[in-house]
């Protein structure tokens, strides 16, 4: 698995990898799963993992994928 941790919060890059053939980066619409949902963010990706993390660790969920 390739990823990072925020908070405690594991973000798994491996299927956006996959997809992709790199690793996510830049500004724009960013899908992240957890809870059978798929949650979306606008900006850079650095800020979008940071508030999915915060929101994910709201929930209780302590891994969420970053969609492809």
């Amino acid at each position: 698995m390739t990823g990072r941790t925020i908070n405690g919060v594991y973000i798994d890059y491996t299927q956006y990898m996959f997809s992709h053939g790199r690793s996510p980066r830049g500004t724009g619409m960013w899908a992240f799963a957890w809870d059978n949902e798929i949650r979306i963010f606008d900006g850079t990706f650095q800020d979008a993992c940071r508030t999915a993390a915060a929101e994910a660790l709201q929930a209780g969920v302590s891994r969420i994928e970053v969609g492809s």
